[in-house]
């Protein structure tokens, strides 16, 4: 019984260590002071030029990973042009650019690789002896993905601490921004992915290079400032 409770103490506290390691690293961006704010639920940060408008949602990604800003910054952008010629939308005329002068260009969806660790759903079962390292495949809220194990195995099934899921996402792919023409009056909608944006960064300046997309020539540009939390 002592020894049971002595392993479940530990696993809860490997993932309370676990938990602490990954929110130390990434930063939530908020709008500088400043900035125009769009209220709501989750509020967004306004930019024009030359009669186009952009709102950026740096805290809007809710979909499957949950855990995708621990990996990279995901950014929800919603595009009116409301200029007379129309625009070009491609994943490299965006960027952030942090204080420390760190640029970071929007990546395609299927540039983002690698894995998301998210929270297991249950236990699995686990062909290993106890107290091993295990690898297999898991359940997670969302899908299934590789999990790997904690070292607390105490009956026929394993309680892994995460399961790592291979990006990009089917939902990351279906909810990027689109790379199109954007007539005058048109409206566009989608998330844009940036290197994940460090705490320490303490500032982060969203731009979009604005392109005419009959003549290839920049128009304008459009700049979101942002603090680190």
């Amino acid at each position: 019984m002592i020894a049971a409770k002595t392993r479940a103490l530990s696993r809860v506290a490997a993932i309370l260590l676990c938990v602490a390691a990954v929110a130390g690293c990434g930063a939530k961006l908020v709008p500088a002071p400043g900035v125009p704010v769009v209220p709501g639920p989750i509020p967004g940060a306004l930019g024009r030029d030359d009669g186009v408008q952009i709102i950026a949602y740096p805290d809007a990604w809710s979909a499957s990973p949950h855990t995708l800003d621990t990996v990279i910054t995901p950014i929800l952008l919603v595009i009116d042009n409301g200029g007379t010629v129309p625009l070009r939308l491609r994943h490299e005329d965006f960027a952030l650019l942090t204080a420390d002068g760190t640029r970071s260009v929007a990546l395609s969806p299927y540039e983002v690789t690698g894995f998301a660790s998210v929270p297991a759903s249950g236990p699995v079962v686990a062909a290993s002896p106890r107290f091993s390292f295990s690898i297999g495949l898991g359940a997670y809220r969302g899908g299934r993905g590789f999990y790997y194990g904690d070292p607390f195995l105490y009956d026929d099934l394993y309680y892994p601490i995460s399961v790592q899921v291979p990006l990009p996402t089917p939902e990351m792919v279906q909810l990027a921004l689109p790379e199109r023409t954007l007539e005058p009056g048109a409206r566009a909608t989608g998330f844009l992915y940036f290197d994940r944006v460090k705490r320490k960064a303490r500032r982060a300046d969203l731009t979009a290079q604005l392109v005419d997309a009959t003549s290839g020539k920049p128009i304008g540009t459009v700049t979101i400032a942002f603090v680190t939390e």
